[in-house]
């Protein structure tokens, strides 16, 4: 079916005849060489369009000629206007054609990618005729578009352009909303990407300068920041008069004793780690870090003694019960350093806090620190299924992780664009499903070697690795696998065999768009091959962890599942999914129905992890978190609002990233977020209208209690990885967020307990100063000593007094 788009680029039988004639006068004079190619005289104009009937002539069309007119054709895409629409926007696509060949009017396709769905009135259900701008547009999954010619497209000639004008749902308000890589494909040959558009920094997209390009209505209050604003915003009174940047460590200990007078230490390679044998794998990291060798003597001076031992607070003499406590005394006087942990991994705690003081040339004041974490879960999700990234980026990550003392790995390995992980016995999930090794960020996997490297340098750093693979929905790239496998087997007639691990229902009929534009993601929960694919790849996975890392938790995703999907299997007639114990984690969305958390309450269920991210205040999420944790789940904190590293660092159109959630997310919001009160962090609507906690909490079921604080067990940051392509643009969206959510995932806050929002304010304030300044003194350094590129604020500026200030 085809729908006709009224357009406003219109061409009657002159123009067409002029579009001919200049056609063929381009073609004689190509004919001639290039160097005779100029703008037809009016006197030739003239007389061609005085002839009767055109000439036909034919383009041959080859791998040279694709190759050729991919290399020459332009793509400019234009946002024109975001606000003359509720819930769509207008962008202009150009084609420019710099070459010396014609592009045709049949036989071709353009391939492009964007997030909002092109031309909504009309798609995805339908393809749409863009009328006398001579294109049709269908989609065709997800973020995947096709534009094709009609009998109405006149041949695009050497130096000439076509623009054609689009419709886009919602906004596009960014210029990262227009992905890389277009390509154009001629039947019979091999398709090849529009050379200008291979490119990460999206030239090809314009810069966005006007109001109605980046706001998403006209009450949308939020403007890209101006140098004065940013100043205003990262302007602290404290940062210069903060004294302890030399004892400053993120996140920042419970307990701190500087002893006056106690002078300082110079650690240097002549120092030894004494440790004992249970504690090798942590002595080991230490002199690889540090630089200073194991000794299995006992010297007496110039030592740093591993121990694993009680904790005791010096002010309390409350022994710390904490597995993760550790204590870390430096003595200038006998030139002695001892760091006693709970456990083994309180020991590795202790060296990150002595790495941070050692990271500034080695001196370190006599002190005492003892510590612990507020949570057992301080995590940072990884979205490798949209956009893979490679082992070396995972690595980095985790060093980083180790520094601030984030334990938890949350790895987002399969999506519907790739699954990335080598199962043993399944190997179309990486045939297929990872995609066709192209060296690109759409493709790639991990092997068994390349998981079980990352698990080891995991262990090593005490980090766990969580994996998960999103199901059911979000599973496309798994059931197409699946799908594939089924076929080449009834090919070989192993019908009994081809049925093992399928993952759909060929029976069912139902229709439904996934949020993301798919009508193909969601696995059946109603045929036994489900369960049976699930089950072989816990037991590999099972197997991958052993003996390195035990796998304890499984995250089966559960977001986001398409309205409609199953609602008409036939199997579902036919087989009882049984009780509902998932004794694993997964999103808020697959733990509630109709925001009801499920019950949980059988006694030989293991413990149930949810990670609540849907907390967009005006969409009425904010009561999820305590819903769950009251109902007897185990709560990780990811509210989207101030957690997804996804979203931009500021409401600029030339920042990185996604924001359905909130417009910008910075690192100094990270900083401030309340993870034990999460009414508190009520602030803005996603337009930047002002809310307040008194106002927004009108009732019990909008805002209920917390019953039962202890089951909030953890926060974690995030990064999906839709936009995020290169290691260069993970490093920029991850770094320096990070080492905020290690900050307020360890170290609970004085401010977080003032109810007064002004003088809490005037503390966070100040408490930022105290960490911003550490993050520019010593974490930057050591971010880059591990490779890692991140992110440096614009600075902000202002005049006052015939002088100009800046900050950044």
């Amino acid at each position: 079916m085809s729908t006709e788009v009224n357009s406003s680029t219109k061409f009657d039988e002159r123009s067409r005849r002029q579009k001919s004639c200049d056609k063929r006068w381009i073609l004689s004079r190509l004919r001639a060489g290039p160097l005779s190619l100029r703008i037809p005289p009016p006197e030739e104009i003239k007389e061609c369009i005085a002839t009767p009937a055109p000439v036909s002539i034919s383009v041959t069309v080859d791998q040279q000629y694709v190759d050729k007119i991919s290399d020459d054709l332009q793509i400019l895409w234009k946002v024109e206007s975001n606000t003359e629409y509720f819930d769509k926007n207008k962008v202009q696509l150009t084609l420019k054609n710099t070459g010396l060949q014609i592009l045709e009017g049949k036989n071709w396709e353009l391939y492009f990618d964007t997030p909002m769905m092109v031309e909504p009135d009309f798609l995805p259900d339908t393809q749409a005729n863009l009328g006398d701008q001579g294109v049709k547009i269908r989609h065709s999954k997800g973020t995947h578009y096709i534009i094709s010619p009609t009998d109405k497209f006149i041949d695009l000639m050497p130096g000439t352009e076509r623009k054609i004008q689009l419709h886009l749902s919602f906004w596009t308000i960014s210029r990262t909303d227009s992905f890389p890589n277009w390509y154009l494909k001629f039947y019979g040959f091999d398709p090849r990407v529009i050379n200008n558009t291979a490119v990460e920094s999206l030239d090809y997209v314009s810069q966005l300068h006007t109001p109605k390009q980046w706001k998403r209505a006209t009450t949308d209050k939020l403007n890209p920041f101006t140098a004065q604003e940013r100043y205003r915003r990262y302007f602290n009174e404290y940062r210069t008069n903060n004294k302890d940047t030399k004892i400053s460590i993120i996140p920042k200990p419970v307990f701190i004793r500087v002893i006056l007078g106690g002078g300082d230490v110079t650690v240097d390679s002549a120092w030894l780690i004494e440790y004992t044998p249970n504690l090798l794998s942590e002595a080991t990291y230490l002199k690889d870090e540090a630089g200073i060798n194991l000794t299995n003597a006992q010297p007496t001076e110039k030592v740093i003694r591993l121990i694993v031992g009680g904790v005791v607070h010096p002010n309390t003499n409350e022994n710390l019960e904490n597995g993760e406590a550790y204590k870390l005394e430096v003595n200038a006087a006998t030139k002695e350093i001892e760091i006693t942990g709970k456990t083994k991994t309180g020991v590795f705690n202790g060296i990150q806090s002595f790495l941070s003081l050692y990271s500034m040339g080695g001196v370190i004041s006599t002190l005492t620190i003892v510590d612990q974490p507020r949570f057992q879960y301080r995590g940072m999700h990884i979205d490798v299924g949209r956009n893979f990234h490679s082992k070396s980026s995972i690595l980095k990550l985790l060093d980083a992780m180790a520094m601030v003392k984030l334990n938890k790995l949350h790895f987002h390995l399969s999506d519907d664009e790739g699954w990335r992980l080598e199962i043993p016995g399944l190997p179309e999930l990486t045939e297929l499903g990872s995609g066709p090794y192209t060296p690109n960020s759409g493709s790639g996997y991990y092997s068994v070697a390349d998981y079980q490297e990352i698990l080891r340098y995991a262990s090593t750093r005490h980090i766990q690795v969580i994996p998960e693979f999103d199901m059911p929905g979000h599973a496309r790239a798994a059931i197409k696998a699946m799908e594939k496998r089924y076929n080449n087997l009834v090919k070989s007639d192993r019908n009994a065999d081809a049925e093992e691990y399928l993952l759909h229902d060929p029976t069912d009929k139902s229709k439904y768009w996934s949020v993301q534009f798919f009508d193909d993601n969601a696995v059946s929960p109603c045929i036994n091959s489900t369960y049976k694919f699930l089950g072989h790849v816990i037991d590999e996975l099972i197997k991958l962890h052993k003996d390195i890392q035990p796998l304890k938790m499984y995250h089966f995703g559960g977001d986001e599942v398409g309205k409609g999907a199953w609602v008409n299997s036939s199997k579902c007639q036919e087989l009882s999914t049984g009780k509902r114990g998932l004794n694993m984690a997964a999103w808020e969305d697959g733990m509630m129905k109709a925001g009801k958390p499920f019950n949980i309450s059988d006694p030989t269920s293991k413990d149930s992890y949810a990670y609540i991210w849907n907390n967009i205040w005006e969409w009425g999420g904010a009561a999820h978190a305590y819903n769950l944790a009251n109902a007897g789940y185990k709560v990780i904190m990811c509210q989207a609002t101030h957690l997804y590293f996804d979203h931009p660092y500021e409401p600029d159109p030339e920042e990185r990233g996604y924001y359905w959630a909130p417009r910008f997310t910075d690192t100094k919001k990270t900083f401030s977020f309340m993870p034990d009160d999460v009414y508190q962090n009520i602030d803005f609507t996603r337009f930047g209208d002002p809310l307040d906690q008194k106002t927004f909490c009108k009732d019990e079921e909008t805002c209920p209690t917390l019953t039962k604080p202890e089951n909030i067990i953890g926060m974690q940051g995030h990064l999906w990885s839709e936009t995020v392509r290169t290691p260069e643009e993970l490093q920029y969206m991850i770094f320096p967020r990070i080492l905020a959510i290690g900050e307020r995932a360890w170290h609970k806050a004085d401010w977080e307990t003032i109810m007064d929002k002004t003088e809490r304010d005037v503390q966070i304030d100040m408490d930022w100063a105290r960490f911003s300044k550490s993050v520019g003194l010593r974490y930057l350094f050591r971010l880059e000593r591990l490779g890692i590129k991140y992110r440096i604020s614009p600075p902000g500026g202002t005049y006052v007094n015939f002088a100009i200030l800046s900050n950044c």
